[in-house]
């Protein structure tokens, strides 16, 4: 499975990229929005996980181009943010293009639950 993520913190980008690249799968990084769309075009993942906030732009403007896009199907997309969960309800209503808001810290079994949920012939 290709997976893109995407947040201006490197931390958080290498934390999630082991837990996926250690099972298996593609993991392709951005720290930027740009790079974000610019890597779901190329790659087209089969699954997104997007950054509120970021440089270039921001996670909400990547879903609604990616979402814009027939070109690159349906990927499930999870927004990221560091907001509290009333805040991510109210971008998510603003945003209907995102499959669901996550808020950081994202325990690990939460992000495997994400992943097998996602996965043919996984559950």
């Amino acid at each position: 499975m290709k997976i893109l993520i995407a947040d201006d913190e490197a931390h958080i980008l290498n934390a999630i990229k082991f837990l996926f690249a250690k099972r298996g799968h593609d993991v392709y990084l951005a720290e930027d929005g740009e790079t974000a769309l610019r890597l779901a075009r190329t790659e087209q993942p089969d699954l997104i996980f997007l950054d509120i906030n970021m440089p270039r732009k921001s996670g909400l403007e990547v879903c609604e181009a990616i979402r814009a896009d027939a070109s690159l199907g349906e990927p499930p997309i999870y927004i990221l943010t560091g907001q509290d969960r009333s805040f991510a309800s109210e971008e998510h209503h603003a945003s209907p293009g995102a499959t669901a808001y996550l808020i950081k810290p994202i325990a690990p079994r939460d992000l495997l639950a994400i992943l097998a949920a996602h996965q043919p012939g996984v559950g």
